[in-house]
């Protein structure tokens, strides 16, 4: 099973639906760009400003403001805190996270002639984080009228044990959490008939999405700036998962508890364009544009699954999908995205940037040419669910001498279409930081904090009836420090 990513938030889809699907979709389209202090400390918000080593991820032609070659690099601590209501009781859990958000080289190239209208050309190579996947979210909760049994007995019934399957099911089958009913081979029951069993589910998840960036970028008469990108992006993600139901006494008869414990991992390589331009009609007005082409992935999924059974008896019974491993190869083409940005300079002293963000994420398409599969109905759960999305993203600077001071906002639509739960999740960002520049080198620091919120179900039954949506809320923190020079 794989659960919503939806900007650094985890939620929860039904129990045992590993193959890949809407939710992998979303997962992987959507984009968190990280980068240097001074970018995410203005929100990200530099479409138009440009002679940032982060700008290669949004708009190429900001590499063409810049006057003189840099290098820059960007570590980063990342805390997470998850907060999740279940049932009437609420869960905390929360991780943190060294990694680099970004790390660039920019050479710039001055025309030799003197009269040429074309002033400057910049070449440049960068590393940025798109998206992170580290979080750990914990769910707990007695639940009255439902369990996770019911949702073996609903996928087993129909097939006889041989044909069920033994990533899910098949396991519970095993282990005895399922039987036959009235001996009827190739129908189910649950033979635990009382509920009011407490449900824990854990969830570990680790990895995130790379951009290399390679950038050309061009400048003409200081009024037009052009820039285009190609992009590799190197996929990672692991998610490891248990969900247990324990009962004090007699509540499930003989059974005392069981745990469902699944792994996957997914890893690929995708690739894709940017175009972008900027325009100065004058001194202190800039106008952005950029376009993204479809990030082409290829992926491959490893799957692995194990249920263990704890019976007031004393027996214990496990059973594992062991060395049968699901393995799987498939394509993803994410959406088109589109940037549009102002920027405003005032007296060489403050910096203000407004940037536009599109994307349809129903436009999203899973693929295997090698299998033959279409993944058709997967596609049009993708139209079903999803729609396009504006994000907004605002920042300012303000210097002093050699000091700057930065602030920034982010505001990122929900995906989901308004007949979906999830419908407002939408997701806040607030950014702040400060630097010192000098002639040839500069240090910048920042904090960005989001929020977000998501709902979902821990499992779906065929009667959709005795489960309640887990609803988690996120806090996420951030301090990135820049170290430059410029040459």
């Amino acid at each position: 099973m794989k659960k919503i990513l939806f900007f650094i938030v985890i939620c929860f889809i039904a129990m045992g639906l590993y193959a890949q699907n809407e939710v992998d979709a979303l997962r992987y389209s959507q984009t968190m760009y990280s980068g240097t202090a001074r970018f995410t400390a203005m929100g990200g918000a530099f479409g138009a400003l440009g002679a940032d080593i982060s700008v290669m991820a949004t708009n190429p032609a900001g590499i063409a403001l810049y006057r003189s070659s840099e290098l820059a690099a960007t570590p980063s601590l990342f805390y997470n805190k998850s907060k999740s209501t279940y049932a009437g009781e609420d869960a905390i859990d929360s991780k943190y996270k060294f990694n680099f958000g970004n790390v660039g080289f920019v050479s710039t190239y001055k025309s030799d002639k003197e009269n040429n209208d074309w002033k400057t050309t910049s070449f440049g190579i960068s590393y940025t984080r798109t998206n992170s996947f580290n979080n750990s979210v914990l769910i707990e909760g007695q639940n009255d009228n439902s369990s996770l049994i019911d949702l073996f007995v609903d996928r087993a019934n129909g097939n006889r044990a041989e044909n069920l399957d033994y990533f899910v099911e098949g396991l519970a089958f095993e282990t005895g959490l399922i039987d036959y009913q009235n001996g009827d081979s190739s129908h189910y029951r649950n033979p635990f008939l009382n509920y009011g069993e407490t449900q824990q589910k854990q969830i570990h998840t680790t990895g995130s999405v790379g951009e290399y960036v390679f950038s050309l970028g061009s400048n003409y008469k200081d009024m037009l700036y052009l820039g285009a990108s190609l992009s590799i992006h190197r996929l990672n993600y692991t998610e490891n998962s248990t969900y247990t139901e324990t009962a004090e006494g007699y509540i499930l008869s003989d059974l005392e508890s069981f745990s469902y414990m699944q792994n996957i991992s997914t890893s690929g390589t995708g690739y894709s364009f940017k175009l972008g331009a900027i325009l100065r009609p004058i001194d202190w007005i800039r106008v952005g544009a950029a376009i993204h082409t479809p990030t082409f992935y290829t992926l491959q999924d490893n799957f692995n699954s194990k249920i263990e059974a704890k019976y007031i008896s004393g027996n214990t019974y496990s059973s594992s999908s062991g060395d049968a491993d699901f393995i799987s190869d498939w394509e993803l083409t994410t959406p088109i995205k589109a940037i549009a940005s102002v920027g405003f300079v005032v007296n060489k002293m403050a910096l203000v940037g407004i940037e536009y963000e599109y994307m349809d994420f129903s436009t999203a398409k899973l693929n295997d040419v090698k299998s033959g599969y279409s993944f058709n109905n997967e596609n049009k759960s993708i139209q079903r669910s999803y729609k396009a999305v504006s994000n907004i993203r605002i920042g300012a600077e303000y210097a002093v001498d050699n000091f700057r001071i930065r602030g920034g906002f982010g505001y990122y639509d929900s995906p989901y279409k308004s007949s979906q739960l999830n419908k407002n999740a939408y997701e806040l960002s607030f950014s702040g930081g400060f630097g010192i520049k000098t002639d040839y080198s500069f240090l910048d620091f920042s904090i960005v904090h989001s929020t977000g919120s998501t709902s979902q179900y821990l499992y779906t039954l065929q009667n959709n009836t005795g489960i309640s949506a887990a609803k988690t809320t996120t806090a996420s923190n951030q301090l990135l420090i820049t170290l430059g020079y410029k040459f």
